[in-house]
This record gives C-alpha cells, sequence and structure tokens, in this order.
C-alpha cells in the first residue's frame, strides 16, 4: 500500500513548477464509522472509528497555473486525536494522516475540489482503568478523501482562509478488532496559509493586465 502513496507523489513531483505555499489545517469529525467499543469487547465506551480532531501543515504546490483553472498537488501530514471518558476509565484513539492530494482551483469563483490517497500511520487505541483492555496497537491504512473548498480572501485580494468539507474512506484493522473498523468520515474544515509564493488573486491580475 505504501507503493501506493510514493507512486501518487512521484506523479506530483514532476510537473509541479516553482512556486509553493505553506498551509496550516484543523478539522473535525463527530460519531463516525464503526463503534471501537463493539470491535474490542469489554466495558461499553462511546467511541468511533472515523470521529476526532486533526491539525495538520501541508505545502500546496501549483501543477498547472493557469486562470481561471488551476491545477494544484497539496501535501500534509499531521496529528488526529479523540478519547471518552474519566481518568479512571478513558479511552483513546489517535493518528498520523499522511495526504497527498490534487486540487482543481477556480480562481475566479474562489472555491477549490480534491481528491487523493491517505494515509494513516501510528494507529493506536488506548484504554486506562476499567478499559485498559481495550488498547491495542493498530495497523497503518490506507485510503482515500474527497474535498470541497472555499476561499476567503482579504481587501487587498490575498487568499486568506478556507472553509469546507471533506470525506474520508478508510477502514482499519487490528488483531484485537472483531473486524475492520471503518472509519469514513465527513470532516468539517478550516485552513489558513502562511508563507510561500504570491498569491493565486495577484496573479489573477498580472493576467488580466497582461491581456489588457
Amino acid at each position: 500500500m505504501i507503493r501506493v502513496v510514493i507512486g501518487f507523489l512521484l506523479f506530483f513531483a514532476s510537473p509541479v513548477v516553482a512556486r509553493e505555499r505553506f498551509l496550516l489545517s484543523t478539522g473535525m469529525s463527530s460519531h463516525s464509522g464503526t463503534s471501537l467499543s463493539s470491535l474490542t469487547g469489554g466495558q461499553p465506551y462511546d467511541l468511533q472509528a472515523g470521529e476526532g480532531l486533526f491539525l495538520s501543515l501541508g505545502v500546496l504546490f501549483t501543477v498547472v497555473p493557469a486562470v481561471p483553472h488551476r491545477f494544484e498537488a497539496q501535501l500534509s501530514g499531521g496529528y488526529m486525536f479523540a478519547d471518552r471518558g474519566g481518568s479512571d476509565e478513558r479511552v483513546s484513539w489517535s493518528h498520523v494522516p499522511l495526504e497527498a492530494v490534487y486540487f482543481y482551483n477556480n480562481t475566479q469563483e474562489l472555491f477549490r475540489f480534491g481528491w487523493g490517497p491517505i494515509y494513516h500511520v501510528g494507529n493506536s487505541l488506548s484504554g486506562r482503568g476499567i478499559n485498559a483492555s481495550a488498547s491495542t496497537a493498530v495497523e497503518n491504512a490506507l485510503g482515500w478523501t474527497v474535498t470541497a473548498e472555499k476561499f476567503l480572501r482579504s481587501a487587498n485580494g490575498n487568499d486568506l482562509w478556507l472553509f469546507g468539507v471533506k470525506y474520508n474512506v478508510i477502514k482499519y484493522r487490528a488483531a484485537l478488532f472483531r473486524q475492520d473498523a471503518d472509519g469514513s468520515a465527513v470532516f468539517l474544515t478550516l485552513t489558513g496559509f502562511f508563507g510561500g509564493g504570491t498569491s493565486d488573486a495577484n496573479t489573477d491580475g498580472d493576467a488580466d493586465a497582461g491581456n489588457d
């Protein structure tokens, strides 16, 4: 499965132009996917395989710098976490999500749509106290994501934020699980830009000026 992700990254790398931008993204999903309690046994707890809060850092590369139909590649990695219960019964579910997403960016209508593979590593289910029996290491998992986002720009035309929604399709496997855990979920996301090259708006303005 890791070969699929590596191949996707190499595909992105070949046509990319020099300009890049950096992003900080956060998002949350609630009560999505298979109940982990139903897979591990022991005391019941309210935690699903697809839920959690994530924070990630990424870099965005322009692949096709056309106006208004631009194509971009985004690579990102972060941390996702969810937990339930008090100190004597807490259950925690965490992983490190890696993503390689290819975007269509409409610079005129200020939205973008993307799709690509996701690879979750360091997956861990940890239980304490009466839920200690739920603890297990979970195998790395390969999945897919689709996302749609809307740009918010400043008065001078610089991209500031992206508000959006994403849908992950992924399943987790562990020796302790009675069956694969479906972690498919819908996330609400917020992304901010920092550093990197010039904004899309400035580039569009230059292009329009040249056409005049």
